[in-house]
């Protein structure tokens, strides 16, 4: 490969690991817990999780549906559309904490 290509593959990795290690700074700020920014960098989530810890996991989601009720409010978070309106992610929140998903 030319000399050219290789710099610019090392510029990409070096600003990809830069972000990393930003955002790993950036949660340690916030959270102070080393375990839960591993699960957050790994973009894991789980049942307990909150709506904040879960956007800093995988991102804002695509789409949401929220349904308002007299003592709660429930939520689905879509993530990685598959067609129109159809997505291989869904994650189900009560009052903003998650209570369970639909992966396809």
């Amino acid at each position: 490969m030319p000399w050219y290509v290789w710099l610019i593959l090392s510029l990409l990795v070096f600003a990809f690991l830069t972000y990393l290690l930003a955002k790993r700074a950036r949660l340690m700020m916030k959270y102070k817990d080393e375990e839960l920014i591993e699960r957050l960098m790994e973009e894991k989530f789980w049942v307990g999780q909150t709506k904040e810890q879960l956007i800093d996991s995988l991102g804002e989601p695509l789409d949401v549906d929220e349904k308002v009720l007299k003592t709660k409010v429930k939520e689905v978070w879509k993530y990685e559309q598959t067609g129109k309106n159809r997505y291989g992610l869904k994650i189900k929140l009560d009052d903003g904490v998650v209570v369970g998903w639909d992966q396809k």
